[in-house]
């Protein structure tokens, strides 16, 4: 398992990555010829609260570039690109003075189509998978399907108004 680990780098590039030992040898070419090809996006969003730019590297080596002028959530993002092997560049500019929510609710949508661009047609691609991730003091559980249909649950238990600069 520790090898099978250390292959696939997480979960979400295995999720993206279909496992070579789960394919017959004809169309196990077609999986490895997938994984080869550019899995690269570059979307932008203009509203009347923000303007967000987002590059992506579906096969990167995890380096990122993010400004969201909210300094937790620029933290929530470096982290999933240097866990998941995914190259992020992010550029938001928002009504931050305002409320933060329009600038982190308009960079999840833009990383929603991302994603969607970066993989394309989706072939040799698992459409779902799932992760425990434990760390110092918490657990987090997700679990993904790819299948177009969008659906976001989020549950939390925060005990302080604002982590970091966030609301």
């Amino acid at each position: 398992t520790a090898k099978k680990y250390l292959k696939t780098r997480s979960s979400i590039v295995s999720l993206l990555a279909s496992s070579y030992h789960s394919h017959p040898a004809s169309s196990r070419d077609k999986c490895l010829c997938r994984i080869a090809m550019d899995r690269k996006s570059n979307v932008s969003r203009t509203t009347s609260e923000t303007d967000i730019q987002i590059e992506m590297n579906l096969d990167g080596k995890g380096k990122y570039n993010i400004s969201t002028g909210v300094n937790f959530f620029n933290h929530m993002l470096e982290a999933f690109s240097k866990h998941s092997m995914i190259d992020l560049v992010v550029d938001a500019k928002g009504d931050i003075e305002i409320d933060d929510h329009h600038t982190i609710e308009d960079v999840g949508i833009l990383l929603g189509e991302a994603f969607r661009q970066a993989i394309g047609d989706k072939r040799g691609i698992k459409r779902m998978a799932d992760a425990t991730v434990p760390m110092d003091e918490s657990v987090a559980k997700v679990a993904i399907d790819i299948s177009g249909r969008s659906y976001c649950n989020m549950e939390f238990d925060f005990t302080n108004e604002k982590i970091g600069d966030m609301t």
